[in-house]
């Protein structure tokens, strides 16, 4: 069913909102204001996007070729000082519903190209071997090359990590992959498979080139070139021996 509804406002996890034939609608990538053609399924609280009618004011172009494919980043669409307030309005917001009234100071932005930690995942699709994000409201991988919340040191070594992670797959279809980038280079985690001593052994021969400081592999430091060391309000930290988390392949930004 095609609908042309106005959105209201943001919900908190970035949908416009709106109300529909059987209540409220969240509709992806609109803004509040906005005049949009949406397609629902009966029943359904979520609409697809079909055609932004009139546009908000604050409607900019995303920084980044993935977005609205890959579900990480939700408002790359929304302007800077909008975003910003929007996300102080969801602390008041927060902070009234449990009846404290307390001063919040204008949010901070970070800047693009900052985050020196990713959670990836890799695995075996239609295409070949894919290093990246999941899509939106999917379990399907998408393949990246271009990230412009990460740091571009993670970055440029993508196309070339995904190639030298491919064989420690094994027959595994799928694994999750942590990259820190540190002083002395990337921190790589991979978690769910078991390689083979001649894939990891070929993978240790390629990693100074790669920029690779230490794999580990199901929590266990398998190979270290360098200890791999960051720094925390001017303090330099060495990451522990044994580095291993749950990774949502996915990242967490506008």
């Amino acid at each position: 069913m095609e609908l042309e509804v106005r959105i209201g406002r943001l919900g908190a996890q970035g949908d416009g909102v709106t109300e529909g034939p059987d209540g409220q609608l969240f509709v992806p990538f609109t803004l509040p204001g906005e005049l949009v053609d949406v397609e629902v399924e009966p029943g359904s609280d979520r609409a697809r996007l079909v055609q932004v009618i009139e546009p908000s004011p604050d409607r900019v172009e995303p920084v980044c070729p993935h977005f609205g494919i890959c579900g990480g980043c939700a408002l790359q669409h929304l302007e800077m000082d909008a975003y910003l307030a929007w996300k102080r309005d969801l602390v008041m917001a927060a902070l009234r519903s449990r009846g404290l009234d307390a001063e919040v100071d204008q949010v901070r932005p970070v800047t693009l190209g900052s985050r020196r930690r990713a959670a990836l995942a890799l695995g075996r699709g239609k295409g070949g071997v894919a290093l990246g994000y999941r899509r939106a409201r999917s379990h399907e991988l998408i393949d990246i090359e271009i990230c412009p919340v990460l740091s571009p040191r993670i970055v440029e070594r993508l196309p070339r990590l995904r190639e030298a992670l491919a064989p420690l797959l094994g027959g595994k279809r799928e694994a999750r992959v942590g990259a820190t980038e540190t002083a002395s280079g990337l921190d790589i985690v991979l978690d769910g498979v078991k390689p083979g001593a001649a894939a990891l052994g070929a993978f240790a021969g390629q990693a100074a080139s790669l920029g690779v400081a230490r794999l580990s592999v199901g929590g266990e430091s398998i190979g270290q070139v360098a200890a791999p060391e960051i720094e925390l309000s001017r303090e330099k930290v060495w990451l522990p021996r044994v580095l291993s988390f749950r990774l949502r392949a996915r990242p967490k930004q506008r």
